[in-house]
């Protein structure tokens, strides 16, 4: 195991020349498989893992200049979003009989919570033992920042393991009553670097109904059955079926997928990603309820990934989380975190390589 921490490259150094550079963590285990975080919104930046010819290349969506992250910042590649993931209806809600108005980034609403922590640099401290290597983030979101009550103290632990598992785990605490729904926006593509769009990748995973969305792309707290839906992801589906489909839900959002999806109760709670060509899946494991599924229909182009030219559809976001808007629906788990209570919660990636028959 080994991490190797550096500055990260800068090209537009001069504006934030009052502030400290951001550092690059690159964590390897003994197979060889690497993931690079930057402490700009302690987001995942690269994730290398071989194809079923040994081929390392890299599985994620990024860049290499902490420069670009700031420019296409509504993007969040790879980054812890905070403090609340997904829209809040009107960029406001009431808690204990008081009405807070947060940022409006987002059309009327909030999105991402204002890209507050996703556009933070973050506190980070390496711990390396003889089986993991572990980057432990850590932010401090003061009291009324972006609208939001209460001082939050957040925590994000990425563990590598020769298992080619990552651990992502949350952690976070309040000094009074707040909302805190934290979750990670890794946009995957098996492909390796980037060389196919995401359409051929196959998901399976064990939900039973997502939530309909209106045309703001807010849930509108109605629960539809995933079965003869293009979100019937039970036994296994293209991704390709919910884009070029003309199922209402997946047209409004632009031809794809943005919807919360929820786990059966009892379930594995697992989402089982696949490239038939490379050999390459992750299956995705966490203690969420469910997970908001992206296919990239916006991520537009005239900017480079990596090299790559940008397009829509070239990569998957998977976010384990609870349902956005949540503070809206009582229906949905509560995202309130009361003073003196600690949020936890994790995530759990798991890379595996199909052998050459």
């Amino acid at each position: 195991m080994n991490i190797i921490k550096e500055p990260m490259e800068d090209t537009e150094r001069s504006p934030f020349s009052g502030k400290r550079p951001v550092f690059l963590h690159t964590l390897e285990n003994d197979n060889g498989m690497k993931i690079s975080l930057s402490e700009l919104g302690a987001a995942v930046t690269k994730v290398l893992v071989p194809d079923r010819d040994g081929t390392l290349e890299n599985v994620v969506l990024g860049f290499d200049d902490a420069h670009d992250y700031r420019v296409h910042k509504d993007l969040c590649l790879g980054a812890t979003i905070g403090r609340t993931a997904g829209r809040i209806a009107g960029g406001q809600f009431t808690l204990n009989d008081k009405v807070y108005q947060l940022t409006q980034n987002s059309g009327k609403n909030n999105l991402h919570g204002g890209l507050e922590f996703s556009t933070a640099v973050w506190d980070s401290e390496d711990v390396l033992t003889g089986d993991t290597a572990t980057v432990i983030f850590s932010y401090k979101s003061p009291r009324g920042s972006h609208g939001f009550p209460g001082t939050v103290f957040a925590k994000v632990y990425y563990t590598l393991s020769n298992d080619d598992t990552v651990q992502i785990r949350f952690q976070a605490a309040a000094d009074e009553d707040t909302i805190v729904s934290l979750t990670n926006h890794t946009y995957f593509n098996l492909s390796g670097n980037l060389k196919h769009d995401i359409l051929d990748h196959s998901m399976k995973a064990d939900v039973c109904d997502f939530f309909e969305v209106d045309d703001e792309s807010l849930p509108t707290g109605k629960a539809v059955p995933v079965e003869c839906t293009p979100f019937d992801f039970t036994r296994g589906r293209m991704l390709r079926s919910g884009i070029t489909t003309t199922y209402p839900q997946n047209v409004l959002v632009g031809n794809g997928y943005d919807h919360p999806l929820r786990f059966e109760p009892n379930g594995e709670h697992t989402v089982t990603l696949s490239d038939n060509e490379s050999g390459r899946s992750v299956s995705i494991h966490s203690d969420f309820p469910g997970f908001v599924l992206y296919t990239g229909n916006f991520l537009g182009e005239g900017y480079n990934l990596c090299g790559v030219p940008a397009k829509d559809h070239l990569g998957v976001a998977i976010e384990m989380q609870e349902p956005p808007d949540a503070i809206h629906h009582d229906n949905f788990p509560s995202p309130i975190l009361r003073a003196g209570d600690i949020y936890r919660h994790e995530i759990q990636w798991s890379f595996h390589t199909e052998s050459q028959h």
